[in-house]
């Protein structure tokens, strides 16, 4: 990730179950799991509800092997209040009766999620893992539905990675992310398809803090 999206123009903060100097990390106090990871995900919300205080407008949970154009992303952000309460991100949908009743959406936090600091102190104090493995994108979404929080939907995010759509779909529209470094190389990925030049002055630096799961 240092390779590719993450800078020094922007806040990174990546989490782990182990304190890594060398990175840095931030140690969570949850036992790492292979799936789902809702536990640590809550961790993850609760600290910056803690530490936040209204200094980070957007906060962007975002997985390890999680690529992002940072440039688009700002631009995408110009157009929403980060007052408002929603999520934005790839919205995918869970139990739905044929319908349309009966289910809710949930972000897909592969694709990376963007998260207003009001929804993050409110997910922190209602969000309830049933276990520290539950899918925490599908928990996020659980409780958001409840609070009567949208779900906005971006199709320039992505849960998969870049092999996986056409390559006309590729370039018709700026990408945000792609997911899973598995089947290519992030590298040349992030080359074609994410990278661009970010300028960021005074105003943009107070709008966006990463975070790496």
């Amino acid at each position: 990730l240092k390779q590719t999206w993450v800078s020094k123009d922007i806040q990174v903060i990546f989490f782990s179950d182990v304190e890594d100097r060398n990175i840095p990390t931030v140690k969570v106090n949850v036992e790492n799991t292979k799936e789902g990871h809702c536990e640590k995900t809550l961790n993850i919300l609760q600290y910056f509800n803690e530490i936040n205080n209204r200094k980070y407008k957007w906060i962007v949970l975002a997985d390890d092997d999680t690529l992002l154009n940072v440039a688009a992303l700002f631009r995408l952000l110009r157009c929403y209040n980060s007052e408002s309460r929603m999520v934005l991100g790839q919205r995918y949908g869970f139990h739905f009766n044929a319908d349309g009743t009966g289910g809710f959406d949930y972000p897909t936090l592969g694709a990376g999620a963007v998260f207003p600091s009001p929804v993050v102190s409110t997910l922190a104090f209602i969000l309830q893992c049933t276990s520290k493995d539950a899918p925490d994108d599908m928990s996020i979404g659980f409780y958001l539905s409840n609070s009567d929080i949208p779900i906005v939907h971006s199709s320039s995010f992505h849960q998969a990675p870049s092999s996986s759509y056409a390559h006309d779909y590729l370039h018709k529209m700026p990408m945000i992310s792609f997911h899973s470094f598995f089947n290519g190389n992030p590298l040349e990925n992030f080359e074609q398809y994410l990278k661009e030049e970010f300028l960021k002055n005074d105003e943009e630096e107070e709008h966006l803090a990463k975070k790496e799961l």
